[in-house]
């Protein structure tokens, strides 16, 4: 019995115990956080910029079991500051006229220095940049243009040829010191008709509109009695505008023809074995070059040295003529550093002939044909034709055999 007594009295006073440590313990966890808040001394300064920690009062009980917390009001956002109103900028007006051409190092022209004004888009300042460089240490030749990169023969509402010319023409410093024209446009003239009348493209109406345009434009040229050359356009990337080029290019022929101007074919030039638009090509070194620019319209530095190149042999026949020409062999070109004669190029009639005598490579030129085709210098430098073989050599394989005495 004692000893039952006394394990019923031990496990009541361990029970004891130990509630009594438990509630010592949450006594001490609940006592609120602000009555040990003055033996705590500070570290810092109050205005030592960091985070103030608030700390509610109740304790741990009270945090634990209350309720759900009260939903804070909503702060007082100032609204957004509206965006201002952007107006939309007026239409850009037309890229300005190019009366010169760009400022190039050139040497001083002579005062009767043959002139060449150019006409045309951003394809014909592409050629009028060309020439000049072409034409830079050479004082017999001088280069001016007239340009304008979005014209062309449909969008004359916001510029118009047919009267700018007309301009041109009577000014006395460009067409009244041109000896010669040279053309290029119709990168721009994919597009309808909005003056005298709203014209849709690819309709019978929108081509006769076209080319009563061109051939406006074509009798002006013709009236001024001066030679010209028309330059026509080379494939771009776009599909449809390349095929609408294309078709374009008959029509600047056609009109070259009627007024007995020069045409120069470039499409080839520009085009893959296929006939169509690459964006390169062999340069005039016959070595793989961009030719095109990013946009698939513009020629890049190879590929306006390219055009200028197939222009200016065009250029040198109409200036052979009067006296020295830059560029072909025999034929003295004026530079800074005094008379030079050029061993590169090729042959053009009389330039590179002895006073009274015959043209020094080739036989003697003869007026009925082409230059280009009795010049045996551009038959075998430019065109890579090989000469015939004496009846004599070993290697004149005509039937039957010469006979030899």
């Amino acid at each position: 019995m004692h000893n039952r007594t006394w394990k019923c009295g031990f496990k009541q006073i361990t029970r004891f115990v130990i509630v009594g440590l438990c509630l010592t313990l949450l006594a001490l966890v609940a006592q609120p956080a602000t009555a040990a808040a003055p033996m705590v001394k500070p570290l810092l300064p109050a205005n030592a910029g960091l985070p103030v920690i608030q700390v509610q009062e109740g304790g741990f009980l009270k945090r634990l079991f209350r309720g759900r917390r009260e939903k804070r009001a909503p702060k007082n956002v100032e609204p957004r500051a509206s965006r201002p109103q952007v107006k939309r900028s007026k239409p850009r007006p037309p890229a300005q006229v190019i009366q010169n051409a760009p400022e190039i190092k050139q040497v001083d022209k002579n005062p009767d220095a043959r002139r060449i004004l150019v006409l045309g888009d951003f394809f014909g300042a592409s050629l009028a940049l060309g020439l000049a460089e072409s034409f830079a240490q050479d004082r017999t030749v001088a280069i001016d243009s007239s340009t304008n990169g979005t014209s062309g023969f449909v969008r004359y509402d916001t510029f118009n040829w047919d009267a700018h010319l007309n301009t041109v023409l009577a000014d006395p410093e460009l067409g009244g010191k041109a000896d010669l024209i040279v053309v290029m446009m119709g990168g721009n003239d994919r597009q309808f008709f909005r003056a005298p009348q709203r014209i849709s493209l690819d309709t019978g109406e929108w081509l006769a509109q076209y080319q009563a345009n061109v051939d406006s434009f074509a009798e002006k040229l013709a009236d001024t009695k001066l030679p010209v050359i028309w330059v026509g356009m080379p494939p771009v990337r776009g599909p449809k505008t390349s095929a609408h080029l294309a078709n374009l290019t008959t029509i600047y022929k056609s009109e070259a023809e009627k007024i007995g101007a020069r045409y120069v074919d470039i499409w080839d030039a520009f085009a893959n074995e296929s006939g169509v638009y690459d964006d390169n090509g062999p340069d005039i070194n016959g070595q793989q070059a961009q030719l095109r620019r990013g946009d698939g319209f513009g020629l890049s530095t190879a590929g306006r040295e390219k055009l200028t190149f197939f222009v200016k042999r065009q250029v040198d026949r109409y200036l052979s003529g009067s006296g020295a020409v830059a560029g072909t062999p025999g034929g003295v070109v004026f530079t800074e550093d005094g008379p030079v004669i050029p061993l590169s190029g090729f042959a053009l009639e009389d330039a590179i002939s002895l006073k009274g005598g015959v043209p020094l490579i080739g036989p003697p030129m003869d007026p009925g044909k082409p230059w280009e085709e009795v010049s045996n210098a551009y038959n075998v430098l430019i065109r890579g034709v090989a000469l015939n073989a004496p009846t004599t050599r070993a290697d004149n394989f005509s039937w039957p055999p010469p006979q030899t005495e």
